[in-house]
């Protein structure tokens, strides 16, 4: 499902659906990728979901004769629980020189959204494997045999042949 589709409860405190939708709206305007990538919930610090079948198929046979036959057999991936966040406080002397708290909280959030997103997107394109509290990015991903050249030339571009990924 998408950013926006998800409820939003972690199963610690009430979220201010209020601001978690002003939040993931700044998100959704600084950068087009969260209309494309899919999210799930999952329960625990750690997920196993079953891959995509990589088995292919197509073959010839003669009349009286069988197929060979693909033996494939399920895959499970192993996602760990990655947290990407921060915390944003507004200082409540602002509120002593007669500036809105609720006006400056609210602009502190937008901005800390966006940067949330840019972040979010840096890590989809150069996430390392260095480090366990990130995902692997694009840039990990796509290596050896997901690459593909275009051109078939030593100056071809190389593409991801893999579109669906685990992150």
């Amino acid at each position: 499902m998408k950013l926006f589709e998800l409820g939003g409860q972690d199963g610690q405190s009430v979220a201010n659906a209020a601001l978690r939708a002003e939040v993931v709206n700044q998100m959704r305007l600084e950068t087009r990728i969260f209309e494309f990538l899919e999210f799930y919930t999952m329960a625990g610090s750690a997920d196993t979901p079953k891959k995509s079948s990589a088995e292919t198929g197509g073959d010839e046979r003669t009349i009286n004769a069988d197929f060979g036959g693909v033996t494939g057999a399920p895959a499970l991936g192993s996602i760990a629980l990655k947290i990407l966040g921060d915390k944003i406080v507004v200082d409540k002397a602002y509120e002593r020189r007669y500036v809105s708290i609720g006006s400056e909280r609210l602009s502190e959030l937008r901005s800390f959204a966006r940067g949330l997103a840019r972040h979010f997107v840096n890590r989809v394109v150069n996430g390392t494997v260095v480090d366990p509290k990130q995902f692997d990015g694009l840039k990990v991903r796509c290596t050896g045999a997901r690459l593909t050249s275009i051109d078939g030339g030593a100056d071809g571009f190389q593409v991801c042949s893999e579109i669906l990924i685990q992150l």
